[in-house]
């Protein structure tokens, strides 16, 4: 930061040009007095000197009369006191003017000083402001560098987001279309399995021990409950409302039982003894809790 040049505040002094006037002033006037003394004898110095202060023109002398040339002038002492009087008032205008002047030159170092340490201060705040505007883009450079940082992260994680997601659109279409297929497939065989006859029979398993038992089977599929041997079907609303001390299930299980051990004791122990067997089907696991 350039300074801006002062402009020069100190006052012109005359004091140098009135010294060397008044200086030549008073060698002439002495000159002058010496040669009207030197040319006119009959004057004497004293009305010489009041005609010069009372600004009147000295009387004019015949030229042709001159001085002896080796008789010096007299001293007069009211000349000699009035020069030193003179000389006495230039000393103390020189002081003054001297004085004035260093008066002059001390306000005006006082206030050259007083602007300079004015604008050190302005320069020192300045400096400070500047220092912390370097600081605060320094910081906003800092948070602009994290925040693309940031962005580009997000981006990336947007982009890999949408990659995901298109993987997972595929995924699930290719799932519809299987889940499709394997529908298509269970229908197919749905169909099959409703004209196809039943390839299977139920056998009674004797057991390893030699005793035999007449088993009374009991199919629980979605439909309800059925009576294989029997052929008698009981729905989930035949069984609705009914206690488990009393319902349709119980009391037709207890006449099977009945009457295979009444066949059993008529036949004196040749007939097996009864027991219920439950067939559970895949859909039938609500119908086989509800037997239970």
């Amino acid at each position: 930061m350039s300074r801006r040049p002062q402009a020069s505040h100190a006052a012109i002094s005359l004091f140098p040009f009135l010294d060397v006037l008044m200086c030549t002033m008073g060698a002439l006037i002495l000159l002058l007095i010496a040669l009207a003394i030197r040319m006119s004898p009959t004057g004497t110095l004293e009305e010489m000197l009041k005609q010069a202060k009372a600004g009147l023109p000295l009387a004019s002398q015949p030229t042709s009369v001159v001085a002896p040339a080796d008789v010096p002038p007299a001293a007069d002492p009211s000349v000699e006191a009035e020069a030193e009087e003179q000389r006495q008032r230039d000393l103390a205008e020189r002081a003054r003017l001297r004085e004035q002047r260093q008066n002059e030159w001390s306000a005006a170092l006082t206030t050259a000083r007083g602007s300079r340490d004015r604008e050190r201060l302005a320069v020192e705040k300045l400096r400070q402001m500047l220092a912390d505007a370097q600081d605060k883009i320094r910081e906003a450079r800092a948070r602009a560098a994290t925040a693309a940082k940031e962005d580009a992260a997000a981006q990336a994680a947007r982009e890999a987001g949408e990659t995901v997601e298109e993987q997972l659109k595929l995924r699930e279409e290719q799932l519809r279309a299987q889940i499709e297929t394997a529908r298509r497939k269970l229908d197919v065989e749905h169909r099959k399995q409703a004209t196809r006859s039943n390839e299977y029979a139920l056998v009674p398993y004797d057991g390893t021990s030699g005793t035999m038992r007449r088993p009374i089977y009991i199919e629980c599929t979605s439909r309800g409950l059925r009576f294989v041997q029997e052929n008698l079907s009981l729905s989930t609303d035949d069984l609705d409302g009914f206690r488990k001390s009393f319902n349709p299930l119980l009391a037709a299980t207890d006449a099977l039982m009945r009457y295979w051990n009444l066949r059993r004791a008529q036949s004196g122990g040749d007939e097996p003894e009864p027991y219920v067997l439950l067939i559970v089907r895949p859909s039938g696991i609500m119908s086989y809790m509800n037997a239970r």
